[in-house]
C-alpha cells in the first residue's frame, strides 16, 4: 500500500530562517521532494519582486496574490512530496488539513529584529515595534494551526544531526518528559498526531499535569496515549479526588508534590517539590523530601534557585543518592536551561519543551535535549545577557569531536567571582567570555597571551594543568570586520584603507566598553564617544562629521542617539544580534550597514586555535 505524500508547510515569524531551513532540508531528504519557497513562487510567477508588488498593489494585494499562488501549488502538489516555506503574513489557518505545519521559532523571536530588505508594513512604526505588533498579531494562529513546533538555536546556519533526524522523522530514544499543554487541545487530529510522533521519537514520558488539564480531558488523551508512556502529575489540590477517578483501570506512572502531604496513592513513583517559603535556603526547602522512599520511588526537586551557590547545593543534594534523586532548578528567565541539559543523561527525571516555554522556560528545547550528552568537561559562553549568542551552535562540532557539549551561560560581574569556580567545579573547562566580563577573566586567569596582557582583558580561557589560561581573540575579529567593512566600501576613496580608516576618516566610535582598547589600536586616529552621555570621551570639544561610524554599545545598555548632524556613509556594527540599535541606527541615517557576523566568525576560529594549543 503506497504512503500518503509528505506535505510540510513552514510557518514562522519574518527573519526565522524558513528559506535557510529549506536549504537545509535538502540536504536531510535528497531525492524526489520538492522545496518551494512561496515568495520566490510568487516573483517567478507574477514575473515582480515581492518588495514591487507590496508598492503597486499594498498589503492586501499581495495577500491575495500570495493566497492565489498558495493555492496554484496545492493543486499541483497534491500527490507529492514537498516542504514549502510560507511567508510570515500568510494566514495559516487558510491551509489545508492535507498539509502538515510546522512552526519555526528562534530565542530571538522575543527580542525583535530589524531588516534592511524587506517592505516596511507599518512606515509610522519603529522597525521593532513594527516586529513585535506583527508577531502578536500573528502568534495566535500560528499556535492555533501547528502540528509541530521546532526550536531553532541562534546560529544554526549549517545542517547538523538533531535537525535532520527530525526532518526525516528518525528520532529515537529520545527519552526525557514532555508536558501536554492545553493550548494543545483543539483539533484531535492535530493532539492525536503530537502525541504519536513523540512516542515514536522514544520520548519517556508525556506528562499530563491537573492544574493543566481537567480530569476529562486527562481521560480523554489517556484514550489515545499509551499507558506505560503517561506520567499524570497532581498540582490542583482541588482536583485530586476527580483525577484519581479519572484515572481508575489506567496503570501510569503518578507524581505527587509532598507540599499536599501525605498521598493517597500507594507508593507514588516520584515524590516532587516545586515550593521555596521566602527567606528559606535551599537546604532547608530540600529537607522536606523523606530520607528514606519506597523502593522505585523518585525524587524530583523542581525549586526556584536564585544563585551559583544554590545550584551547587541542589547539585550536593542530588549526588547523594543520584540514582533516586533528580534537581531540576526553576528560574523567571530560563538561566538554568545549560544545566538541565548536562545533566540529562544523569538524572532519571528531565523535561524538554515543544511549545514557547513549555511548563518551565529552564526546559530544554526538542533539539538542545536531542544533543544532550553524557559527558565531564564541558564549554560555555559566559555573560550577560547570552541568549541571543551563536556560539553553542558555530562550536558545536568542534567540542563534539572531544566529546564535551558547549553551552550559553548567563553569569554577571556581581556573580562572576562565586559562579565562575562553581563552574569549574561542575566540569568547565573552555570558555568565551563576552563583555564587560573580559577584565575580570583576565584577572582570573594564571597564564596569559601577549596579546591578552597587553589588552589586560580576555574573551577565551582554557583550563589545563597549570590553570586557567587567557587570550583574546578580538584583535583577529575586529581587523577582519574593518577589512570586510573597507572591501564593501570600496567605491569610496580608498575605502578603510590607508591605515585603516584612513579612506573614511573621520571615524567615530559610539559606545565601546571591553572592546575599546582594541578599537583603539586598530583605529588610533578614530574619535570615541560614550554612548551613555552623547560627549567625546576625550572632552575635545571641535564637532566632527564622520564618514564611518563604529556601533559599539548594545541595546540592553542605556544610550542617547548620535548627533542629527552625522551622516556616516557606513556604520559598522560589532554586535551581530538582529536587535541591535546599530541597525536601527542604519536604517534612519541612510547608511550602508556591516553587520558584527564577521567579527564574530574571526573570533570563534581564532578561539579554536587558541584552545588547540596552536597558539600560546
Amino acid at each position: 500500500m503506497s504512503r500518503a505524500p509528505r506535505r510540510i508547510a513552514i510557518i514562522g515569524h519574518r527573519g526565522v530562517g524558513k528559506s535557510a531551513f529549506l536549504k537545509r532540508a535538502e540536504t536531510y531528504l535528497p531525492g524526489n521532494v520538492l522545496y518551494l519557497d512561496l515568495d520566490l513562487e510568487i516573483e517567478r510567477r507574477h514575473g515582480k519582486t515581492v518588495s514591487e508588488i507590496f508598492l503597486s498593489e499594498s498589503e492586501s494585494g499581495f495577500r491575495k496574490i500570495e493566497r492565489e499562488i498558495f493555492s496554484q501549488i496545492d493543486r499541483e502538489t497534491v500527490h507529492k512530496d514537498v516542504f514549502l516555506a510560507l511567508g510570515g503574513g500568510f494566514n495559516p489557518e487558510a491551509i489545508p488539513s492535507s498539509w502538515q505545519v510546522w512552526w519555526l521559532r528562534r530565542p530571538s523571536d522575543k527580542t525583535g529584529r530589524i531588516f534592511f530588505n524587506r517592505p516596511q508594513l507599518n512606515p509610522e512604526l519603529s522597525s521593532l515595534e513594527e516586529f513585535f505588533k506583527r508577531a502578536r498579531e500573528r502568534e495566535p494562529a500560528f499556535e492555533k494551526r501547528a502540528d509541530q513546533t521546532l526550536w531553532l538555536d541562534e546560529g544554526l546556519d549549517l545542517p547538523e544531526s538533531a535537525e535532520r533526524s527530525f526532518v526525516r522523522n528518525e528520532v529515537q530514544d529520545l527519552g526525557g518528559i514532555v508536558t501536554f499543554l492545553p493550548e494543545q487541545l483543539g483539533a484531535r487530529k492535530r493532539w492525536v498526531t503530537w502525541l504519536e510522533s513523540r512516542v515514536n521519537f522514544g520520548v519517556k514520558f508525556i506528562e499530563l499535569r491537573d492544574d493543566l488539564l481537567q480530569p476529562a480531558e486527562i481521560k480523554e488523551i489517556l484514550k489515545v496515549l499509551p499507558h506505560e508512556r503517561a506520567l499524570v502529575s497532581f498540582r490542583a489540590k482541588e482536583n485530586v479526588t476527580r483525577t484519581i477517578k479519572a484515572l481508575e483501570g489506567c496503570l501510569v506512572q503518578m507524581d505527587w508534590p509532598v507540599e499536599f502531604g501525605d498521598c493517597p496513592l500507594a507508593n507514588p513513583d516520584i515524590l516532587s517539590f516545586h515550593l521555596r517559603k521566602p527567606g528559606q535556603t535551599l537546604d532547608d526547602a530540600l529537607g522536606v523530601f523523606p530520607e528514606v522512599v519506597a523502593k522505585g520511588t523518585q525524587l524530583k526537586a523542581a525549586l526556584p534557585v536564585y544563585t551559583f551557590k544554590e545550584l551547587l547545593a541542589g547539585e550536593t543534594w542530588r549526588l547523594r543518592d543520584p540514582l533516586t534523586r533528580s534537581f531540576l532548578p526553576m528560574s523567571d528567565d530560563g538561566r538554568w536551561i545549560w544545566y538541565r541539559q548536562l545533566k540529562a543523561k544523569e538524572q532519571n527525571i528531565g523535561f524538554f519543551r515543544d511549545s514557547a516555554s513549555g511548563s518551565s522556560l529552564d526546559q530544554p528545547t526538542l533539539l538542545q535535549w536531542a544533543r544532550a550528552r553524557k559527558c565531564k568537561a564541558f564549554a560555555a559562553i559566559l555573560g550577560s545577557p547570552v541568549s541571543h549568542s551563536r556560539t553553542p551552535m558555530m562550536q558545536q562540532e568542534f567540542f563534539k569531536k572531544r566529546n564535551a557539549s558547549v553551552f550559553a551561560i548567563q553569569l554577571n560581574e556581581v556573580e562572576w567571582s562565586e559562579g565562575f569556580k562553581i563552574l569549574e567545579h561542575l566540569g568547565l573547562r573552555w570558555a568565551a567570555v563576552t563583555a564587560p566580563l573580559k577584565a575580570l577573566a583576565f584577572q582570573s586567569s594564571q597564564h596569559a597571551t601577549a596579546v591578552c596582557a597587553d589588552l589586560k582583558t580576555a574573551n577565551t580561557l582554557l583550563l589545563d594543568n597549570g590553570g586557567w589560561r587567557a587570550h583574546n581573540t578580538d584583535l583577529d575579529g575586529f581587523h577582519a570586520l574593518i577589512e570586510e567593512a573597507s572591501s564593501l566600501q570600496g567605491v569610496l576613496e580608498g575605502g578603510l584603507g590607508g591605515g585603516r580608516g584612513g579612506g573614511l576618516e573621520p571615524v567615530a566610535v559610539w559606545g565601546g566598553g571591553g572592546t575599546l582598547a582594541v578599537v583603539r589600536k586598530v583605529l588610533p586616529n578614530a574619535r570615541f564617544y560614550s554612548a551613555r552621555s552623547g560627549r567625546p570621551r576625550e572632552n575635545e570639544a571641535s564637532a566632527i562629521h564622520p564618514k564611518a561610524v563604529v556601533w559599539a554599545v548594545g541595546r540592553s545598555h542605556p544610550s542617547t542617539s548620535p548627533p542629527e548632524t552625522w551622516k556616516p556613509e557606513i556604520v559598522i556594527d560589532l554586535h551581530y544580534n538582529e536587535d541591535s540599535p546599530g541597525r536601527d541606527y542604519a536604517k534612519a541615517s541612510g547608511s550602508r550597514y556591516v553587520s558584527g557576523l564577521k567579527m564574530f566568525s574571526e573570533q570563534a576560529k581564532a578561539q579554536q586555535r587558541f584552545w588547540n594549543g596552536e597558539i600560546q
